[in-house]
């Protein structure tokens, strides 16, 4: 299963390296900046256990809750991450004298963002690393157990914005096969009327420092050249486009 895992997310990197710009956010998230939220229900990669005495079911799947930081300027977003999930066992002739198996994640997060050209999609790609606690409760005696142990998972997913803060997010990897909920955005520049993505339309376009043709050139695009809008108020929009960041005339704008 790992084996699987880490050929699809090679897939999901190489692919996103071949039709995405590696260098930027998508247009949902503009600039950075954001903090993003994350909450729902999952499905581990161990979900059953059978023996000839006894059986184990997931009694609570797992509940997450991902908070994470847009870093600016860069498609990074770093974080938290913390999960709750339970099984129970029982004997096959005794389902009262059952048990229970509690297990609780909390570590980092962190996720690459692919800047594909969808204003209202964010696909991405990640790690985490933390502590998996587990403790025993239930038939005869309750215990913290000493297979609590580091633990360390990759995945990749999608958010789905139907509005400027709020959305659906779907991820899979290990330890989770899948993850599915409700995803916020607060704050940052993606999304709403001062998001989107354009295209240069003069051979030559000045990147200035301020909003004003008296501001100093930062930067120069070239025809074709696609930009980030990160401030569509007035004239002078404020725009990233790479590396450069600053201020353009809208006119020389077309929307891609």
């Amino acid at each position: 299963m790992k084996k699987l895992l880490l050929l699809l997310l090679i897939f999901v990197i190489v692919g996103g390296s071949v039709f995405a710009d590696m260098l930027s956010y998508p247009p949902a998230l503009g600039n950075g900046g954001a903090v993003l939220l994350d909450f729902g229900i999952g499905w581990t990669w161990y979900s059953w256990a059978y023996s000839w005495l006894s059986s184990s079911r997931i009694a609570v799947p797992p509940i997450y809750l991902d908070t994470q930081f847009a870093i600016p300027n860069i498609p990074l977003s770093v974080g938290l991450s913390m999960a709750y999930w339970q099984y129970k066992t029982s004997y096959w002739w005794l389902e009262d004298y059952a048990w229970r198996d509690h297990y609780l994640f909390i570590g980092a997060k962190a996720d690459w963002h692919f800047g594909f050209d969808v204003n209202v999609i964010d696909f991405y790609a990640g790690l985490t690393l933390g502590y998996n606690a587990y403790w025993h409760s239930g038939y005869y005696y309750s215990y913290y157990s000493t297979l609590s142990s580091l633990h360390y998972g990759a995945h990749a997913g999608i958010h789905f914005y139907f509005t400027p803060v709020f959305g659906a997010m779907a991820e899979v990897g290990y330890p989770f096969i899948i993850k599915a909920g409700a995803s916020f955005k607060f704050g940052g520049s993606g999304g709403g009327s001062s998001g989107g993505r354009y295209v240069v339309n003069s051979d030559t376009l000045n990147v200035r420092s301020g909003p004003s043709a008296d501001n100093a050139v930062v930067g120069v695009l070239k025809r074709g050249d696609r930009v980030d809008v990160l401030n569509n108020s007035g004239t002078w929009w404020e725009i990233k486009s790479g590396s450069i960041r600053g201020y353009v005339n809208s006119s020389y704008l077309a929307r891609n």
